[in-house]
């Protein structure tokens, strides 16, 4: 089956944003084809994106233009969190056990493009704790994404695809 296409994404605020908490970005913003987004945490397995995929399941194009300031104060808390994923994927909590992210068992042609992600930010980020980064921006062919912490096996992009078209875009 096809998940479909992501659409373009373009975000301006002026506002300060703040999180609190554990896995607390305080800015997503995600296009991504052929499934996916965010999961919060697991005690077993966590799984994002296309299964037996077909078609077209590309990305669209992500721009955030940010003015206010943006802080955490939690563990895994990325400040900005920019991705276009074609193929599946996105944004994976804490998990206990394994992790699949992305295109698997595509046996028809697909195509699993990611679009550009463009961030301008004029605020300050600031983020306190650990494995948080202030600034995260992906553009991801094939499927695949973030995941804060995983104890078991991670695996990451198309797996036993057919033909695919799995291009990347430009990060600014």
């Amino acid at each position: 089956s096809s998940g479909g296409k992501g659409g373009a994404i373009t975000i301006s605020s002026q506002v300060n944003l703040f999180s609190l908490g554990i896995n607390s970005p305080a800015f997503v913003s995600q296009s991504i084809g052929g499934g996916g987004g965010a999961t919060g945490d697991s005690q077993k397995f966590a799984r994002v994106g296309t299964l037996n995929g077909q078609g077209d399941n590309s990305a669209g194009d992500v721009t955030i233009n940010q003015t206010g300031n943006i802080s955490t104060e939690g563990i895994y808390s990325s400040g900005v969190l920019a991705q276009s994923i074609g193929g599946g994927g996105g944004l994976v909590g804490i998990v206990s056990g394994a992790v699949s992210m992305g295109s698997i068992k595509s046996d028809a042609a697909q195509t699993s493009s990611s679009g550009n992600v463009e961030v301008n930010i004029s605020g300050i980020i600031q983020t306190e704790g650990n494995n948080s980064p202030a600034l995260v921006a992906q553009s991801i062919g094939g499927g695949g994404g973030w995941v804060a912490q995983a104890v078991g096996q991670v695996d990451m992009g198309a797996y036993r695809t057919g033909v695919s078209n799995n291009d990347a875009g430009i990060v600014n």
